[in-house]
């Protein structure tokens, strides 16, 4: 009784026909994963600055999970250890926005779009339209939102675009 593995325990497929096919499928299985994976990243790198506005992807505590091309308009980083925190990244008028949106394309599940953000800071064009889409996936699969900033062109300044939210109140 005090010999050989412990009641209880589970330590994997003992036979070792069955053992090495266990091996074999999650080796096989991790694989598989590390190159969708991979080629996903290598989709987004190659699309995301020609079909793709600039984005992150973020999860349910607002975490960023994967940038979407060239979002160095919209974020900032501060000395210090560095943080992964959406709401602390984006610069200061898209951080309500931003965290209010993903929260509720979660809370919906369904997309959420803010038109109209007033941005004073940015050069190309101050007014950039936000729209967040929660990621499908299995019931076992995190929850993510992947949100775009989509920049309105400012061809007639004379014009005064549609604000519908104004961060610098």
């Amino acid at each position: 009784r005090g010999r050989g593995r412990s009641p209880g325990l589970f330590r994997g497929p003992t036979d070792t026909r069955v053992r090495g096919m266990h091996d074999r499928y999650e080796r096989e299985r991790t694989t598989a994963s590390r190159d969708h994976v991979a080629m996903l990243d290598r989709l987004i790198s190659t699309l995301g600055d020609r079909h793709l506005s600039p984005g992150l992807v973020v999860d349910a505590d607002l975490n960023v999970k994967l940038v979407i091309g060239d979002c160095s308009p919209y974020l900032r980083f501060e000395t210090g250890s560095p943080t992964y925190r959406a709401e602390k990244l984006v610069i200061r008028e898209l951080a309500t926005p931003l965290a209010t949106g993903v929260q509720k394309a979660l809370r919906d599940g369904k997309e959420v779009s803010y038109t109209g953000v007033r941005v004073p800071e940015l050069d190309s064009a101050d007014i950039v339209d936000l729209e967040f889409t929660p990621l499908g996936g299995r019931k076992t699969d995190e929850p993510l939102v992947v949100g775009f900033f989509v920049e309105r062109a400012t061809s007639e300044p004379s014009a005064a675009p549609t604000v519908d939210y104004d961060a610098s109140e």
